[in-house]
């Protein structure tokens, strides 16, 4: 575990030697005090107080032996020679010096005096490091009554020691209390001190750690980064509040699944300790226990163990062995030593660090807890179940009482019970527990991702090892019917929440109309436009770093405006609702399906005893869920995930390579080139349709599928379905991303005129961009000097016309302003632009006929522990090449008007995913991306590939036709005209847009004997508005 400590000082000691001392020393001692007084200053400016400490001890024998113990100059002495040891972090050497001066000042000055208060809340200070907190906390109070009752509530001093007490009370899990005097304290000092004083980013700080400690990771976060802002220009880099704190956002950063950058902050943090505090500082301690928690992390267990050992060395003589954070260093020290086979030291000492905790917080606190986890775990490894069980199930009790249910700790701790049972193969109670478990995730994760990134959103549930244990026992107990059907609420509740909680926040910002949240809002779609230009520029070969930077600045620029936006928004109890399998099953007509799949990696259950097993190679899982009083749910193992992607990505090449003009069907003929891909259709239909089939019913004529990984990539209508038949012409397909879509309400539909895009004039000039934005927007101001400089080169290359694109533009137009009501507005050639797309306000139909990209995924860092699935879940979203991985939502998006000329800013004729995330698109009833190229490429992060459909999605759009390859735009032509015609004759867009397949497939077996899936099959429906 990593240790993070809050900033918890003592009253700083101020001044020089005392003038009254001298005046009382013979001639001789005076001299010799003189001449120390000024080496100890010249040492202290030097840095080395170690050296100084001697002479300083010099000092106080002189004191004493000359004036006297029960002297208030020679209690100066005393506390002078604590505050020495106290600089270099050695608290229980400060400990003596301390207690002296305190007993001596009780003394002389009496209980009310404030140097005696400065006494007790030195003492205070270096209990509570050492683990007395009961007599910490009543140092700290009589300080605070002195303070009071000498120099006012509003002192230095007072807020000092407000801020001391709180941090005991936070270090031992009292956060009420800890809460109650940091806020106090933060108020005065921001009051008194202003807003940017150092004194003011402690106080913060300090309320950073304990919404960090109750699992508020998003508050923690704002909290951390005010007062981060704060000790960098206050204090410095290198200052140890500021490191200290980077030290904490490195365990932030861990605890929200951004594993790399915690390890890169831990390395940095230790360095500077290193060279600035010396190898001997409790602070380079805490450090070493970080660094070898990161090695124990990647299992180098050999690697962690010295390092764990030097941090406990130096804890043991700083610290001593009451104090919290030398319990933890030897509990993770057990736990590494029971891995390398160390049974009975690893034993000894989790037992030694439990009962130290026993005996200082009392049985039921929640560091006990702590213990009473790593304890199980050591006990876990060496195979002792019951033992382990028992102290799982003590830790459980304690975190449950301390935190609730719903805390981040509370849940690893469920999630070991599970895994115990699993263990004893007790699988009721393995059942119960991961149920339990995946409804707490869904809660805190919708709680969690509300004030996240979507980068940060994706590493958090990389995070969650639950998911992968919860479903790779689903995977082993397919067969139990209660497994099936509890696994199936779990992976419809699993799926999307990322894109849930991205548009739900979407549409609420787009309703906040405040001034601060407009100005965000403009400079994020700022950003975002920067980001997107310089993401598809092609970069001289001397400028491929420089784009790096720019990309890693952008994206932080990006991250951080959608994380100040995401405050103002909050958490919806809609995304914490679970939807349970029932709700699901009666939303389905009696002639539906619903089949949903997965592509994780199972636990290697065998492998090992400990709890972070390793993992097997992925595999796809599916469930069919028929309507409610129909069959019952069935889990089926699909099989190895990285054959089947294998067999869709050969099968998708084939299709893609038979439409190109020397392809299969201009040079082998229809016929031919249809039957030999429906070889490879049919290998991929054995893999993925055939075992899901068997538990279909006859009665089923939809099929409503949720892909994951390369299965979106499947043309799934034109899977083979006997000798001579495609599925289609057994099913209407329709794509979800999640099963909870059945249950979500529908936005009312808008009254707003249809819009239709076709046929842009890729060449068009910057300067005839400007001219054609002017002549729609007459209001709009642009700057035509912006466009006047050379024109940009991007990574697409140029794209060429699409002139039947207007036919379709026109043929649909009839069925448009029937199915609405209203004629559609048509921006063709010159004007189907960026800028005017930007701009539409929820049309009721949104039609754009144009190229559509999608750049191949960036193949990502990996390990033993990774897995590529359609929550992108990798561990650090790095690239192999060390790049950052960038929002999937920049490498997808739409050709417009001008992009083959794009100017160096403004309007360059392309719009990313990220960009239509920001289009208003609440109560479109659909968009139809029509003609478009999403690419072929491996999947190797699964939210990619279906981009574009879902940036639509998440703009408010209720369901979105695209293509999974580029279809001719004369074919395309027909099939959209047929479609819209189905429309407007007020068929289900699901059924109409099979119908217009099927009439494509009609007419060239008519004309050609043969209907290639390439002339037909690429058009897929995500989503539909239900109207139950």
């Amino acid at each position: 575990m990593h240790l993070a400590r809050t900033i918890i000082l003592s009253c700083l000691f101020i001044g020089c030697l005392s003038n009254d001392l001298l005046a009382q020393l013979t001639a001789q001692s005076e001299r010799r005090v003189t001449q120390l007084n000024e080496q100890i200053a010249q040492l202290e400016n030097q840095g080395n107080d170690r050296a100084a400490i001697p002479l300083q001890k010099e000092i106080v024998d002189i004191a004493e032996r000359e004036l006297g113990h029960n002297k208030s100059e020679t209690a100066y002495e005393w506390n002078y020679l604590g505050h020495l040891y106290f600089r270099l972090g050695e608290y229980g050497e400060a400990r003596n010096p301390y207690s002296q001066a305190l007993s001596i000042r009780r003394k002389v000055l009496g209980e009310n005096d404030e140097d005696t208060g400065e006494s007790y809340g030195n003492v205070g200070f270096v209990l509570a490091e050492l683990g007395e907190y009961d007599q910490s906390e009543e140092a700290y109070l009589q300080a605070l009554r002195i303070y009071r009752r000498n120099t006012g509530d509003e002192s230095s001093e007072t807020l000092q020691t407000m801020n001391n007490l709180g941090n005991l009370y936070l270090k031992t899990s009292n956060f009420e209390k800890a809460k109650s005097l940091n806020r106090a304290a933060l108020a005065i000092r921001t009051r008194t001190l202003g807003p940017d004083h150092a004194d003011v980013g402690e106080s913060i700080f300090n309320l950073g750690v304990i919404a960090h400690e109750e699992g508020d990771y998003n508050k923690a976060q704002e909290l951390y980064s005010r007062s981060r802002s704060i000790f960098q220009e206050a204090l410095g880099e290198e200052h140890p509040y500021t490191l200290q704190l980077m030290n904490n956002l490195g365990k932030l950063a861990y605890d929200l699944g951004d594993v790399q950058r915690s390890y890169d902050i831990d390395r940095q943090v230790y360095d500077i300790r290193m060279r600035v505090l010396g190898p001997d500082h409790i602070d380079t301690a805490q450090s070493l226990n970080n660094m070898a928690f990161n090695q124990q992390d990647q299992r180098n267990f050999e690697k962690a163990l010295p390092l764990y050992q030097k941090a406990l060395d130096i804890f043991l003589k700083q610290l001593g062995e009451k104090d919290v954070n030398t319990q933890l260093t030897m509990l993770n020290l057990a736990v590494v030593k029971q891995r390398l086979g160390q049974s009975k030291e690893a034993e000894d000492l989790a037992t030694r660090a439990l009962n130290l905790r026993r005996e200082s917080l009392g049985e039921g606190h929640p560091l006990v807890s702590e213990a009473l986890y790593q304890i199980a775990t050591v006990r876990l490894e060496a195979g002792r179940l019951d033992e382990a069980r028992e102290a799982f199930e003590q830790s459980y009790k304690i975190m449950e009482d301390a935190y609730g249910d719903n805390h981040p700790k509370t849940l690893s701790v469920l999630f070991s019970l599970c895994w115990i049972n699993m263990r004893n193969e007790d699988w009721a109670s393995v059942l119960e527990l991961s149920d339990k478990t995946r409804r707490l995730v869904r809660t805190t994760g919708a709680r969690l991702m509300s004030g996240l990134t979507p980068a940060e959103q994706l590493r958090l549930l990389n995070k969650d090892d639950h998911h992968e244990f919860a479903f790779t026992v689903a995977w082993q107990k397919k067969d139990d019917q209660a497994f099936a059907d509890s696994s199936a609420s779990w992976i419809i509740n699993d799926k999307g929440l990322s894109q849930e909680t991205l548009a739900a926040r979407e549409t609420l910002l787009r309703d906040l109309g405040d001034a601060e949240t407009q100005t965000l809002s403009r400079k994020l779609q700022e950003t975002r436009r920067s980001l997107a230009n310089i993401v598809l520029s092609a970069p001289q070969a001397d400028q491929v770093e420089l784009k790096k930077r720019q990309v890693e600045q952008l994206t932080q620029q990006e991250e951080e405006l959608s994380r100040q936006l995401a405050k103002k928004v909050g958490a919806s109890v809609e995304l914490e609702k679970w939807i349970e399998l029932d709700d699901v099953r009666k939303k389905l007509k009696h002639d539906e399906t619903f089949v949903t799949w997965i592509r994780f990696q199972p636990y290697d259950f065998n492998n090992e005893s400990q709890i972070s097993g390793y993992l097997l190679p992925p595999r796809y899982m599916a469930w069919i869920i028929p309507p409610a009083g129909q069959r019952e749910v069935r889990l089926i193992d699909v099989g190895p995930a990285e054959e089947i992607d294998s067999l869709i990505e050969k099968a998708r090449k084939e299709l893609n390579a038979a439409g190109r003009p020397d392809g299969a069907i201009r040079n082998e003929g229809e016929q031919d080139a249809e039957k030999k891909l429906r070889r490879s259709l049919a290998d991929v239909a054995e893999k993925v349709w055939l075992p899901v089939a068997f538990h279909i019913g006859d009665e089923t004529k939809k099929i409503n599928l949720s892909p994951d990984g390369a299965l979106w990539l499947v043309p799934w209508a034109a899977l083979p379905d006997g000798d001579d038949r495609y599925l289609i012409e057994d099913y209407a397909f329709r794509y979800l991303i999640s099963g909870r879509e059945f249950v979500q309400e529908v936005a009312a539909p808008s009254s707003n005129t249809p819009l239709v895009f076709a046929n842009p004039t890729f060449d068009l000039t910057p300067q005839k961009v400007i001219a054609a934005v002017k002549a729609i927007f007459r209001d709009v101001r642009l700057d035509a000097n912006a466009s006047r400089g050379r024109v940009s080169q991007t990574a697409l290359g140029k794209v060429p016309s699409l002139p039947n694109t207007e036919i379709e533009a026109n043929a649909i137009a009839p069925s448009l302003e029937k199915l609405v009501g209203k004629p559609p507005i048509k921006y063709l050639g010159e004007y189907a632009l960026e800028s005017v797309v930007k701009r539409v306000h929820r049309p009721r139909m949104l039609v754009l006929s144009t190229h559509g990209y999608f750049l191949p995924d960036q193949q990502m860092r990996s390990n033993e522990r990774s897995i590529h699935n359609d929550r992108a879940r990798a561990a650090s979203l790095l690239a192999i090449d060390g790049t950052l991985i960038e929002n999937p939502l920049l490498r997808c998006g739409l050709l417009l008007a001008g992009c083959n000329q794009p100017p160096a800013g403004g309007d360059d004729g392309i719009l990313t995913g990220l960009e239509i995330v920001g289009l208003d698109l609440r109560g479109t009833e659909l968009v139809v991306l029509s003609a478009c190229e999403t690419g072929i490429g491996k999947v190797q992060i699964g939210e990619g590939i279906a981009g574009l459909r879902q940036a639509f999605q998440l703009a408010g759009a209720s369901s979105v036709v695209a293509t999974l390859w580029q279809v001719p735009d004369r074919d395309s032509a027909v099939v959209m005209k047929d479609f819209f015609d189905q429309l407007a004759a007020e068929t289900p867009p699901a059924d109409a847009l099979r119908s217009a397949q099927l009439a494509r497939i009609e007419s060239r077996r008519e004309r050609y004997g043969a209907a290639h899936p390439f002339f037909w099959a690429a058009w897929t429906l995500t989503g539909e508005p239900r109207k139950d």
